[in-house]
């Protein structure tokens, strides 16, 4: 993951906010990034942030793991273009990278698998009561129509059906786990969980739309961090960066 300064200073241009607490908060949890994948974290987490920082808090602390999640995506599409070209020609696969950056990073969230791409697609995108979801997920057949609704979402981004159901399967895993972990939902805890997702979906094409600047901010301020990542292919993009 990027370091914190990274993250601080990607929020203060994406959020106008930036906090060394919440980085804390969510890098000490017991499980590091809990809160991408567990209801009751995430639940406990929006509370705590929302009631000291307010939106800008919430904005930055889910900034926090879609930025862990943006690198991971960079540095995925970098390798899938090296092994195209058999990385013989570096520089020309690293221009290919930024070429498709914006494309490639918000195609990566929209497919992506964690409690904030379960709750849009099952709740906010779709408009199904969290409170009712429940009971919805208790029987087969009810089941089977949240899965066949996010299986359409992926079929959407192009996917084969067979690759669709497998993710929407995934999804409403993550999401009957999050349900469970929320057993006696307090007042105002599924409006909360709903305005993390619409705060997510807000976040994902703020970063896609900065994607080449955010990827020359880390460059900059984490170098060690790119060149532990990418190797040989480092350079090329330190270089492309300091052209601007």
């Amino acid at each position: 993951m990027p370091s914190h300064i990274v993250h601080r200073v990607v929020g203060e241009r994406i959020c106008g906010f930036s906090s060394e607490e919440i980085d804390r908060l969510i890098d000490s949890s017991e499980q590091h990034d809990a809160s991408r994948y567990s209801c009751s974290h995430l639940l406990a987490h929006a509370k705590q942030v929302l009631s000291r920082y307010g939106d800008k808090g919430l904005c930055y602390l889910v900034l926090h793991h879609y930025l862990d999640k943006f690198m991971n995506i960079v540095f995925g599409r970098v390798w899938h273009y090296g092994k195209i070209k058999a990385l013989m020609d570096p520089v020309s696969v690293t221009k290919q990278v930024f070429e498709h950056l914006e494309v490639d990073v918000r195609r990566g969230f929209e497919d992506e698998i964690s409690v904030f791409k379960a709750l849009e697609v099952t709740v906010h995108r779709f408009g199904t009561r969290l409170e009712d979801l429940r009971h919805r997920l208790d029987g087969d057949v009810q089941e089977n129509i949240i899965v066949h609704r996010a299986m359409k979402y992926f079929e959407s981004l192009g996917y084969a059906n067979d690759t669709a159901k497998k993710k929407a399967r995934l999804l409403i895993g993550i999401l009957k786990n999050c349900l469970a972990d929320l057993q006696g939902l307090e007042p105002g805890d599924a409006e909360m969980l709903k305005r993390v997702a619409k705060v997510a979906e807000e976040l994902r094409e703020k970063i896609a739309t900065n994607a080449k600047w955010i990827l020359c901010t880390a460059t900059h301020l984490d170098q060690e961090y790119v060149r532990r990542s990418l190797g040989v292919l480092a350079d090329t993009i330190i270089q492309l960066c300091s052209k601007g």
